[in-house]
């Protein structure tokens, strides 16, 4: 990320950025996005960010392994996600035979 933003000459306001982000992480729980959406069996928004850098490395000839495989690992995670959620749609004529000859709940 820093090799990228150097390179396009960008100046980050945070001169030690590594570390205020690691002393976030530690100090703060967070339930990030990218979580919340996969266990919603939704797309994340993987290609605008860590793809957008990679992308961005590509075009300056700086390599961006890590980033690569976060979104290669992330986007197989993503359809797994989507295929399970789509593979748990109810089986309404399985509940309606279930349901058939059974007493309903006491009220």
């Amino acid at each position: 990320v820093l090799a990228v933003t150097a390179a396009k000459g960008i100046r980050l306001p945070d001169a030690d950025i590594r570390t205020t982000i690691k002393l976030h992480c530690w100090r703060k729980f967070s339930r990030p996005s990218m979580l919340q959406h996969i266990e919603a069996g939704k797309r994340t928004e993987i290609d605008a960010l860590n793809g957008a850098l990679v992308r961005e490395g590509q075009k300056l000839g700086i390599a961006t392994p890590y980033n690569q495989a976060v979104v290669a690992l992330l986007k197989g995670r993503e359809q797994a996600s989507t295929r399970d959620h789509q593979d748990r749609a109810p089986d309404y004529e399985a509940l309606e035979a279930g349901a058939q000859g059974t007493e309903p709940p006491p009220v």
